[in-house]
């Protein structure tokens, strides 16, 4: 999408993505929860996996406002979403590398 100019789908797919994610790790509730925590007291006292949770629901709110607002992205701003986007599926505590590294670890021992 990013490469024919279509930014905001391209930011649209990244939500998807994220929710995909959240879905397959039944980890929502606490991404949410992690983001609350940011925005209060607490924050000093958070793990650095609450704090990577608040990251991806941070980014998984910038990618609503390609769903539901009137927002414009630009070619940068895609990118940027996208990389974000993909830095997250690769970390094992939030994203889908660790899943990914158990289903490869079980076809080993099979």
């Amino acid at each position: 999408f990013i490469e024919t100019g279509h930014y905001r789908d391209a930011v649209m797919q990244c939500r998807h993505i994220i929710e995909q994610i959240e879905k397959v790790r039944d980890d929502k509730n606490q991404s949410s929860a992690a983001n609350t925590k940011a925005h209060s007291k607490e924050r000093k006292d958070m793990s650095s996996i609450e704090r990577l949770l608040s990251v991806r629901e941070q980014l998984k709110n910038v990618c609503q406002l390609g769903a539901h607002g009137n927002e414009f992205f630009t070619r940068s701003q895609a990118k940027t979403v996208l990389a974000m986007t993909v830095a997250l599926l690769a970390e094992p505590t939030v994203g889908f590398a660790a899943l990914i590294d158990e289903d490869i670890n079980m076809e080993n021992v099979e």
